[in-house]
């Protein structure tokens, strides 16, 4: 490992090296027995690890209240409900005059008044029925590309054959 690689794996793994993986941690113990430079890049990384760890001073009451207050001056001072809500606007809808001619309902398209949307009713289970027709041939015909059987086959043929007689 060289000192480079130390200091990058430093950084990732921290200045505790049992959390460190068992290969890297023995090639870094050997380097600190080696080499003076990562010693004291090592030693700045623990010093560093526990100036991080050390808890925040705590704040005296009198600027905890200032702190306080300075953010509670800057807040929006609460407003006062209105003794009346504002009136929902009204929406006017004028009757239709008795004068004006009314607009004739529309009128259904003469295909469907024959019934074919009842044709495309099936659709789904028939194109269910199409893709499962397309797996069993597409598997036969591969099984019979690559010179064997279908195993399959016979027991649909004799399903057939039983439904038949």
């Amino acid at each position: 490992m060289t000192p480079e690689e130390f200091r990058a794996f430093l950084d990732i793994y921290g200045s505790d090296l049992t959390k460190w993986p068992a290969g890297r941690r023995l090639a870094a113990e050997r380097l600190l027995k080696t080499s003076d430079s990562t010693i004291d890049i090592f030693a700045e990384a623990c010093a560093f690890e526990e100036l991080l760890r050390q808890p925040a001073p705590p704040l005296a009451n009198a600027r905890r209240a200032a702190l306080v207050d300075s953010i509670m001056d800057r807040l929006d001072p609460p407003t006062e409900p209105a003794s009346k809500p504002p009136p929902l606007p009204r929406l006017v809808v004028s009757a239709p005059s008795a004068t004006a001619p009314r607009k004739p309902a529309p009128v259904l398209r003469e295909s469907w008044a024959f019934g074919l949307d009842r044709l495309f009713l099936p659709m789904p289970g028939l194109m269910a029925g199409c893709a499962m027709a397309g797996l069993l041939i597409g598997v036969g015909l591969g099984q019979m590309a690559a010179g064997g059987t279908l195993s399959f086959m016979p027991a649909i043929y004799g399903g057939i054959d039983l439904w038949l007689r």
